[in-house]
């Protein structure tokens, strides 16, 4: 596995207690600096907030009020730059994201691995990646 510049940050949205801790550990193990909210409000406010930047929004489709795939659209409109990586457990997301957002933005099924999970976040923030 690639080394993660120290500088990277991700927003995490995911609305489960205990994955978004579980997730948290893993991305912060492989040297990510992790803001972890539980939903679309709390995720919009970090990005005004936090002033420095954020390299990826890591979201859940599925959230209660403000649904993962609206953050990901408002991302792309206050922070243009910043990758996405979109997942979920429900069977037919993916096709709703690639209607939604478009194919170019990657898609993580749940349940998955740790490796899964960086390879994905690794792939994505890549120059070239998605």
């Amino acid at each position: 596995m690639k080394a993660v510049p120290s500088a990277e940050v991700v927003l995490l949205v995911e609305d489960d207690d205990g994955a978004r801790r579980l997730i948290t550990r893993l991305l912060e193990r492989a040297g990510y600096a992790v803001l972890a909210v539980d939903g679309g409000e709390e995720a919009l406010l970090a990005l005004e907030r936090h002033e420095k930047p954020i390299h990826l929004l890591l979201t859940d489709l599925a959230l209660k009020g403000i649904s993962g795939v609206e953050v990901a659209r408002r991302v792309g409109e206050k922070r243009p730059g910043m990758k996405v990586l979109c997942m979920s457990g429900y069977t037919g997301d993916e096709a709703r994201i690639r209607g939604d957002l478009g194919a170019e933005v990657p898609f993580l099924g749940k349940p998955f691995t740790a490796p899964v999970l960086l390879e994905s976040v690794r792939h994505t923030l890549d120059p070239g990646g998605r």
